[in-house]
C-alpha cells in the first residue's frame, strides 16, 4: 500500500511541475519576467559551496552571488530578445531533439521520481529545466548569425593581424601563494609574510638591468609559470575574469608590474611582445578567438542597452532560504 501511495504522490509532483506555477515576478529584462524560482536557482548555482541548509553566508557572499544570478539572467534574455529581433527560432528539427534528449535523461535517472529528485537537488523546476534547454540552442544561434556576419564583413586579413596586435600578449608571472597544500587561506600573518615576499622582489624585478627569469625561478611557486619558462601566450579574451591576467594587458612590453592580490595569491607579472610567427601558425585559433572576441563584445553592448528591473522579492531571497521559492 505504502509503494502504491509514494508512486502516485511523486507521479503528481511531476504533472504539478507543468502546472500553473504561483511563482512571483522576480526580474525584468527589456519587458521579459524573470520569476522567482528561475532567480532561486541562478543563485543557488553561483552560492558558494558551504554545507548544509544552516550555513552562515556574509553580506558579501550574498551580495556576490545575487550580482553574478542577476548578470546571467540578463544574458539569458538578451539572447533570447535579440533572437527574437533577428526572426531566429528553434527548428521542429530542434525542438524534437530536445524532446529526446529529455527523455534520455528521466531514463538515465531511473524514471520520472528520480527527475523530480534531480531537480529538487538542482533548485530547479521543469519549466526552467526547458528554457535552459532552450537557451542554449538560442544562445548558439545567435553565436553563429554574428559569427557568419563578421566573418563576411568584419575580419578582413589587415583587420585579423590588428586584432592579434591588439589583444595577444606573452605573460610571465611569479606567484606568492597565500594557500595552503589542502587548498585552505593561510593565517593573516603568514598571508601579511607573503604580500611583504612579493612587495621585496617587486622591487628587484622593476630594477634596471632585473632578470626575470632568474627571479621566477628563484621565487614563483605557481606549476604552470614553472612549466612555461618562455612565457605563455594568452588573448585579452582568454585573461577576461582571470584576476592574475588581466593586469598584464595595462602594462607595457616589457614592463613589469605588481603586486596584484588574487584569491589564490599575491602577483608580480611581466609583459613582453609576441614572437612574429605566432600570428601565421595560429590564424585559423586567432580567427577563432577574434570571432568569440565581438560575440562576447555585442552581448556586453546589448546588456548595456536594455532595461533591467528586480522586484522586492529578489531581496527576501537568500542563500538560507532559497528553496522555498523553487514552485
Amino acid at each position: 500500500m505504502k509503494r502504491w501511495l509514494v508512486i502516485i504522490v511523486c507521479t503528481l509532483c511531476v504533472l504539478s511541475l507543468c502546472a500553473c506555477h504561483p511563482s512571483p515576478t522576480a526580474v525584468v529584462v527589456g519587458g521579459h519576467k524573470v520569476d522567482a524560482s528561475e532567480y532561486a536557482f541562478y543563485l543557488h548555482y553561483n552560492g558558494s559551496e558551504k554545507a548544509g541548509d544552516n550555513a552562515v553566508y556574509t553580506d558579501e557572499e550574498t551580495a556576490a552571488a545575487r550580482e553574478k544570478a542577476i548578470d546571467q539572467i540578463v544574458t539569458s534574455e538578451v539572447v533570447r530578445i535579440k533572437c527574437k529581433e533577428l526572426d531566429l527560432t528553434l527548428s521542429d528539427e530542434q525542438k524534437e531533439s530536445l524532446k529526446k534528449e529529455k527523455a534520455a535523461l528521466l531514463k538515465s535517472l531511473g524514471g520520472k521520481a528520480a527527475y523530480v529528485e534531480y531537480l529538487k537537488e538542482s533548485c530547479m523546476t521543469d519549466r526552467a529545466y526547458d528554457k535552459f534547454q532552450e537557451g542554449a540552442l538560442y544562445y548558439q544561434m545567435l553565436y553563429d548569425h554574428v559569427s557568419n556576419e563578421s566573418e563576411e564583413t568584419v575580419y578582413t586579413d589587415e583587420v585579423l593581424r590588428q586584432y592579434f596586435a591588439d589583444s595577444y600578449i606573452t605573460l610571465k608571472y611569479i606567484r606568492f601563494s597565500i594557500l595552503d597544500d589542502s587548498g585552505q587561506l593561510l593565517s593573516e600573518d603568514e598571508r601579511t609574510a607573503a604580500r611583504k615576499s612579493a612587495e621585496d622582489v617587486l622591487k628587484q624585478a622593476q630594477a634596471e638591468n632585473a632578470d626575470f627569469d632568474a627571479l621566477v625561478a628563484s621565487y614563483n611557486d605557481e606549476p604552470n609559470m614553472t612549466a612555461s619558462p618562455a612565457g605563455i601566450i594568452v588573448s585579452r579574451l582568454e585573461a577576461t575574469g582571470v584576476d592574475y591576467m588581466e593586469p598584464a594587458f595595462e602594462l607595457a612590453e616589457n614592463q613589469v608590474g605588481g603586486v596584484y592580490e588574487c584569491a589564490d595569491g599575491y602577483y608580480i607579472l611581466q609583459r613582453l611582445p609576441v614572437d612574429a610567427g605566432y600570428f601565421e601558425s595560429n590564424r585559423d585559433y586567432i580567427f577563432q578567438s577574434a570571432l568569440d572576441w565581438r560575440f562576447s563584445d555585442c552581448l556586453k553592448t546589448w546588456k548595456s542597452e536594455v532595461d533591467v528591473s528586480s522586484t522586492s522579492v529578489v531581496d527576501d531571497i537568500t542563500l538560507n532560504n532559497l528553496r522555498d521559492y523553487v514552485k
